[in-house]
């Protein structure tokens, strides 16, 4: 139990970790009680977007640079760990709520 108590004093920002858990608790509770779209979030500017099937890899891999840069951070750079904790959280919080 002492390398807990190490690990938890060494990463105190670890706390900060289940704000994140909550969101995805959040998305999953509004992807299961949305099941209509109320608004469809669209401008006309979309229909001059093209679209390449070669972008889908950039979107996916995107999913993973942030995984990657947010356990990067985490255990090399408290303050930016935190800084992009805070931006992602504050991000998703908005859009669920505009979602909702």
């Amino acid at each position: 139990m002492m390398g807990l108590k190490n690990f938890l004093k060494k990463y105190p920002h670890i706390y900060s970790i289940p704000i994140g858990l909550i969101l995805l608790v959040w998305f999953k509770l509004l992807e299961h009680y949305i099941t209509t779209p109320a608004n469809i979030i669209h401008v006309r500017l979309d229909d001059y977007i093209p679209f390449a099937p070669v972008f889908i890899l950039p979107y996916i891999f995107w999913f993973f640079y942030i995984g990657i840069a947010m356990v990067y951070l985490f255990f090399h750079s408290k303050d930016d760990f935190l800084k992009l904790s805070a931006f992602l959280y504050i991000g998703m919080s908005i859009c669920y709520t505009i979602y909702m």
